[in-house]
């Protein structure tokens, strides 16, 4: 309790941009978007209208040439005879004197009456409705369970995906990494493992990456402070790791106040950083990094001064929903993929523990877009292709998936890339998501098809097919059945409130998931990096600019950059950093991008 206090209070995000009001921004945006299939509705009614004023006018044709044929016939069902005939006046060729009417007069009433009907019993609206109040519904109840879905189109989409996309940090992993051992190579009397922590610790000061992350706030509890050394020239490289100089961190490790400045050239990455700044990573090291990556940890490597002086191992914990969730996607008949930069054997034990069969591993960030290109480009499913993701680096390959699908807890830019956002970040919603996107569908397709139905039975009726059989019906009667026949449709659409999220213990007491648990380490194909796919190259694109995202290319421009590199000064060693003619096939929209997510 705080009752004489002061409490000081920042509000962030304040009116329209509080996340309850952009949860309900999306919601409407959602309600009021068109789904695909409604393309096809709007097309239909466009054709509806004029053909069924032309039926309306063959209809009052039709009657007026009956009427004058076979008059004698035709009289009995106009309104008149019928009249007089209630009333027991009716009395041969005198029936048309006794309320006035002529035989002209009579043809039209019945030529205009059933003309009218037709008319009336028609219902564009039914068609019309079909879509828009499904997908109503379905983003309403989507929301209620905490899947924002951004529209009707990817409502629609999302239930023909048939292969899922997942990274891993943050999506099957929780994204709360953490240091759970550290090993020091190369130790004297002046490099001590709290010297390489406090060094390590300051130069992470400069990334944002959750790894980075993990060794700051360990370093920052080992040492029991707030207040870690000087980073300069911080650099860093997506997927492979950072480079800074550091300072100030004898006051760290002494917990005194020290003038000692000197000055450490840092580099913290994976075993090809190392390689690309000239650092031999021995079979010792290799060793020791190999025993955490077959648990599925993740371990870097800490060089100063141009040496590898120790190892950090970080791990992330997979979420608990994680195997079933694919276990229930795969029963569903999706084929899943993991994406992701880690290497090949963390790649591989993640992958193990959650059932995926098919990974991608040391993928680049900036080559998740172009994974995902070419996997709509070469699918032979001819289904949709998802992703799932969380994190900056992820926002890309969301934005050119078919159907995006974003774990709200992750960045703010992955969100708004994604056209479906998981607010509790709950895994097992991405099969909540596809189920609800098959159940309105399904719903759209019901709707239409009564619409139809109700139509192509409707309109002969109206017309009078049915007159031989004593079936006729009056104006009223088309403009009732027409009213029910939209409400009907919204009333099957409103069945969609029913629909109720599938639990996990329908999946757990499946007797298939226990067999699937124990071989789901079994079969996994781990690819490394993306260079095996096929070359994917958008229209537009000249085949010169193709080659220079070739593997050709890039094999040509490392060893020109291997020559430059050995005839390089010694003292330069350690602050190599990759530029255009070492990897051409990256772009120049990829040499814009932020290195945020670097470690």
């Amino acid at each position: 309790k705080n009752l004489d206090g002061l409490i000081i209070m920042r509000a962030t995000h304040v009116g329209q941009e509080t996340a309850l009001k952009q949860i309900i921004r999306l919601v409407e945006d959602a309600q009021t978007s068109k789904a695909p299939i409604q393309q096809l509705a709007d097309k239909v009614a466009g054709y509806f209208v004029p053909f069924v004023v032309s039926i309306s006018l063959l209809t009052l044709i039709i009657y007026i040439v009956l009427g004058f044929t076979i008059f004698d016939t035709m009289k009995k069902y106009s309104s008149y005879y019928q009249s007089m005939d209630d009333d027991g006046s009716s009395h041969g060729g005198h029936s048309t004197d006794m309320y006035g009417a002529t035989k002209t007069e009579i043809i039209l009433e019945l030529a205009f009456r059933y003309a009218i009907t037709v008319l009336s019993i028609a219902c564009p609206c039914a068609l019309g409705l079909a879509t828009p109040t499904a997908v109503m519904v379905g983003t309403g109840i989507g929301a209620s369970n905490g899947i924002l879905i951004k529209g009707g189109e990817p409502l629609e989409s999302a239930h023909k995906i048939r292969t899922i996309v997942f990274d891993k940090t943050g999506t099957i992993t929780k994204g709360k990494p953490t240091v759970i051992d550290k090993r020091i190579f190369f130790q004297n009397s002046h490099m001590t493992l709290d010297r390489m922590l406090a060094i390590a610790g300051t130069a992470e000061s400069g990334s944002e990456h959750p790894l980075a992350l993990a060794v700051r706030n360990y370093c920052k509890e080992y040492f029991a402070t707030e207040q870690l050394g000087l980073c300069r020239d911080f650099k860093a490289i997506w997927g492979y790791g950072l480079q800074a100089r550091v300072s100030d961190i004898d006051s760290i490790i002494n917990s005194t106040n020290s003038n000692s400045s000197q000055t450490y050239s840092v580099l913290i990455g994976n075993r090809e950083w190392m390689k690309c700044n000239h650092l031999k990573v021995d079979d010792g090291i290799d060793k020791t990094m190999s025993v955490h990556e077959h648990d599925g940890h993740t371990a870097v490597l800490v060089a100063i001064d141009g040496k590898i002086v120790g190892m950090l191992a970080i791990a992330d914990e997979v979420k608990p929903t994680a195997a079933l969730t694919i276990y229930a996607l795969q029963s569903l008949g999706l084929r899943t993929i993991l994406l992701t930069g880690d290497n090949v054997k963390t790649a591989r034990a993640i992958a193990s523990q959650v059932g995926i069969k098919t990974v991608y591993a040391e993928v680049l960030p900036t080559h998740k877009e172009r994974f995902i290109a070419n996997l709509k480009e070469n699918d032979k499913s001819h289904g949709k292709i998802a992703m799932v993701g969380d994190g900056i680096n992820d926002s890309p390959a969301l934005a050119r998936a078919d159907v995006g699908i974003a774990v709200g807890t992750g960045a703010d830019v992955a969100v708004e890339a994604a056209s479906i956002v998981l607010i509790r970040d709950e895994l097992f919603d991405v099969v909540a998501a596809i189920m609800l996107s098959k159940k309105t569908v399904w719903r759209i397709r019901i709707n239409f098809m009564f619409a139809t139905v109700y139509n192509i039975i409707g309109i002969p009726i109206a017309a009078g097919v049915l007159l031989p059989a004593g079936v006729q019906l009056m104006p009223w009667m088309a403009s009732a059945a027409m009213a029910l026949s939209s409400v009907s449709v919204v009333v099957s659409s409103l069945l969609l409130r029913y629909f109720k999220k599938p639990r996990m213990d329908q999946f757990e007491k499946d007797s298939r998931y226990r067999e699937w648990s124990l071989n789901k380490s079994n079969g996994i194909i781990v690819h490394r990096g993306i260079d095996n796919l096929p070359l994917h190259r958008s229209k537009g694109t000249s085949i010169i600019s193709s080659l220079r995202n070739s593997r050709l290319s890039q094999i040509v421009g490392e060893s020109i950059s291997a020559i430059k590199n050995a005839i390089m000064d010694e003292k330069r060693k350690a602050t190599v950093f990759f530029s255009d003619e070492r990897f051409p096939n990256q772009n120049k929209e990829e040499e814009m991008e932020l290195q945020i997510s670097a470690l």
